[in-house]
């Protein structure tokens, strides 16, 4: 019951975490989700190769909690910051470091 598709990917929209079955990503509401939020694809189509590496601690960070409230105003903060930098990292590992 709980991991049919249709409530598999209203949890994911509703929680922001990861639907838990892939057929819960073929649904019209999860297609709908993502076209309108691309990021909310992120952890299904690259989370084991972003598990580990230089980029782990943002990948994490941007693709964990979603915001529920005035204590994770710290949160947010450190992930504005990754998010500022990212142009940045993202060149220094293309080899082409910004200064």
């Amino acid at each position: 019951f709980l991991t049919a598709p249709e409530l598999a990917a209203k949890w994911g929209i509703d929680t922001g975490y990861v639907a838990v079955t892939p057929a819960a990503w073929e649904t019209p509401a999860m297609k709908a989700n993502v076209a309108d939020f691309p990021a909310a694809a992120l952890a299904r189509d690259h989370g084991a190769e972003m598990a580990t590496g230089p980029l782990s601690e943002p990948f994490r960070l941007l693709t964990g909690d979603p915001v529920r409230g005035a204590g994770d105003l710290p949160r947010v903060s450190a992930e504005l910051r990754l998010a500022r930098e990212m142009p940045r990292v993202l060149a220094a590992l293309a080899g082409g470091a910004q200064r």
